[in-house]
């Protein structure tokens, strides 16, 4: 139910390509010194980016040591710590396929096609399984311990050591995603900036000094989280902070 909303959700995309045209355009224009760690399953922003002909680097498998900034990189790298509503593995040689956005949904929704592997070609019949969905759903018991997300959160550390400023965006930092906060307290360099993009309705402003429930707003957990370093707040959305951003650079 969680993958056909998201693919649902996410089906007329192209009606709201004006509100990522500025992160887009920043992404080009820095591609090859930034990286996206991203916590949610969908795949809106690949599909963007894909639009933009930008080849992505998920994190499975790297070549060299990223504290190498000399080398350039090919491909934007994309780490999705949770997942991908696209990416499965073959149950007999345990390959890790990332699909075609168009062949998706034939391997979730479709119960008339058989499940087929590309590398060993074994295939399930039509109420078996041959390929498994590669997700960590949002419960306070995840399981990382597969090779595949293993080498991704090693992916998302290795990027955030060498990381000069971080850009949240419109990520609340939940208790919950205890082993992600730990990952961003272990890899924050000392000296790190901080960018938070939140919404209007996050802002502490907004409540009339009510202590009850800004207690509860995500600056408070950042603040929390990240202190000693400099965190700095934006409550226009991110549409408007990039808008900015460009105007500055």
């Amino acid at each position: 139910m969680f993958i056909y909303y998201f693919d649902f959700a996410t089906e007329n995309f192209k009606d709201y390509i004006e509100k990522y045209e500025s992160f887009i355009k920043f992404i080009i224009n820095n591609k090859n010194n930034i990286s996206i760690i991203i916590t949610n399953w969908d795949i809106l922003l690949e599909k963007y980016l894909h639009m933009y002909g930008i080849n992505l680097d998920y994190g499975f498998n790297r070549p060299y040591y990223l504290h190498d900034r000399k080398k350039i990189r090919e491909n934007l790298s994309f780490i999705k710590i949770h997942g991908s509503t696209n990416w499965f593995s073959c149950i007999s040689c345990n390959l890790v396929m990332n699909l075609d956005f168009e062949k998706n949904e034939n391997f979730i929704y479709n119960n008339s096609v058989v499940e087929k592997c590309s590398s060993c070609k074994m295939s399930a019949g039509l109420k078996e399984i041959q390929l498994h969905l590669e997700i960590i759903t949002p419960t306070m018991m995840k399981r990382f311990n597969s090779q595949l997300f293993v080498n991704i959160w090693k992916s998302a550390y290795d990027e955030l050591i060498v990381a000069d400023k971080i850009i949240f965006i419109g990520y609340s930092l939940p208790m919950a995603d205890f082993d992600f906060r730990y990952l961003l307290k272990k890899g924050a360099r000392t000296n790190v900036k901080i960018d938070v993009i939140l919404w209007k309705k996050d802002d502490p402003k907004q409540y009339n000094n009510n202590k009850s429930i800004i207690a509860l707003l995500p600056e408070m957990r950042y603040k929390s989280l990240f202190i000693g370093k400099d965190v700095k707040f934006y409550y226009d959305g991110f549409t408007s902070y990039f808008d900015d951003l460009k105007k500055i650079c």
